[in-house]
């Protein structure tokens, strides 16, 4: 793909825009698997799902018209903001969903980000790392727990996490990156995108970056680079370890006294990058008495891993709300089921268990009250003010009245 990462090539709108690259995305009769991800399936922040947009337009119109939004970019349209339960607690999580056309053309500039990223990225940020699926880095944390004896752990979450990410601090991070002055600054215009809420009441922001957009991760991981890097050094000498999967960091170590020292340390690191250790986490535990919890699972001394009951009712509580809400087909409830238990089978030791997790969630859906499609996407364009006529008279660059 012609997007590629390289640190000596500085990235353009035109190398974004190659015709090989958006032909592959859009091109064909079914679209990137990026587009079709099982929360955003159904409708987007404009009301559009993925099927209308393929089906409606020819491959030659949805390529030229991506092409085109790359070339000669639009503002970034508002981002429609959602609220999901996260799960194993009673918090939400809030999803700013954008327009299919912003995720298309987020497609290429994820595809030169992520691989770029891997080339600076410390070996401690877990999250969203290009190779390295989430259960198998649980499964070597476990491994490393038993070899080395780190039979003491904590877990330290962030507060608000990307909510609170610094504009200042992230315009530098974009400063920094390998691109021109016009990717820069459509990354720059990203982070100070407009979010509202159903009601269409705008979202007042002055710090931080939406949730919901495929470069966020990437962006977030290389905000926190340095400070992967400098807590691994303070804490080697203790002999304790802290992978980081976003904002949820697990702090391991050989005793009580220097997961302590580990978790003051971590803690003092988090304030210098202006921001917060939730409240009610960093309890230091003796993992041969209790499991942490880390990632929706229990993570014992002896390496063990398990699955909570509450995660599993939490788990199908966001499922219901996704479901509900029109974040989730039953189609892509399908697929998230399938990825749910390939990743319970291959963390877990027993296979069954993966199955019965998964048997376990579908028995707490309810399927039998979720809104007609079309009646959604039809509130959402009403919501969202952003029908076709409004959008053709808005946008400086159209083909046909494409979003």
């Amino acid at each position: 793909m012609a997007a590629r990462a390289d640190r000596t090539e500085r990235m353009t709108l035109h190398k974004l825009a190659d015709p090989k690259a958006i032909k592959k995305l859009v091109g064909g009769r079914r679209p990137d698997k990026r587009l079709e991800k099982a929360s955003l399936t159904l409708v987007r922040s404009d009301g559009l799902c993925t099927a209308d947009w393929f089906e409606r337009y020819s491959a030659k119109q949805r390529i030229e018209f991506l092409r085109g939004a790359l070339l000669y970019p639009t503002e970034w349209e508002t981002l429609l903001r959602f609220h999901i339960v996260k799960p194993g607690s009673d918090e939400s999580r809030p999803i700013d969903v954008p327009t299919f056309r912003d995720a298309a053309r987020l497609c290429p500039i994820q595809d030169w980000l992520g691989p770029y990223a891997e080339t600076i990225l410390s070996k401690h940020a877990m999250a969203f790392r290009r190779g390295q699926p989430m259960n198998q880095m649980v499964r070597r944390i476990a491994r490393t727990i038993t070899k080395r004896n780190l039979h003491f752990g904590a877990v330290i979450d962030i507060r608000d996490f990307y909510g609170s990410l610094s504009w200042d601090r992230l315009d530098g991070v974009i400063e920094r990156l390998p691109a021109d002055h016009d990717v820069r600054r459509l990354l720059r215009d990203l982070i100070r995108v407009r979010v509202q809420v159903r009601s269409g009441k705008a979202i007042p922001r002055r710090t931080g970056i939406s949730q919901g957009l495929s470069v966020s991760p990437i962006l977030a991981n290389i905000f926190l680079n340095d400070f992967d890097r400098d807590v691994a050094r303070a804490i080697a000498r203790l002999g304790a370890l802290a992978p980081r999967y976003c904002d949820d960091i697990c702090l391991l170590a050989p005793s009580m006294k220097a997961l302590e020292q580990a978790v003051a340390i971590v803690a003092h690191h988090i304030q210098q990058q202006g921001l917060t250790v939730k409240e009610g986490t960093g309890t230091p535990v003796d993992l041969r008495e209790r499991p942490i919890a880390w990632l929706g699972l229990g993570i014992g001394g002896n390496g063990t891993v398990n699955v909570p009951e509450s995660v599993i009712y939490k788990k199908a509580t966001t499922y219901q709300a996704k479901l509900q809400q029109g974040l989730l087909s039953p189609l892509g409830l399908d697929d998230a089921l399938t990825g749910l238990q390939k990743r319970y089978s291959t963390v877990l030791s027993d296979t069954k268990e993966a199955d019965r997790i998964v048997k376990a969630i579908k028995g707490k859906l309810d399927l039998s009250s979720l809104p007609p499609q079309r009646k959604e996407i039809d509130t959402l364009r009403k919501i969202t003010g952003m029908d076709a006529q409004r959008h053709r008279r808005r946008s400086s660059y159209a083909v046909g009245g494409l979003r």
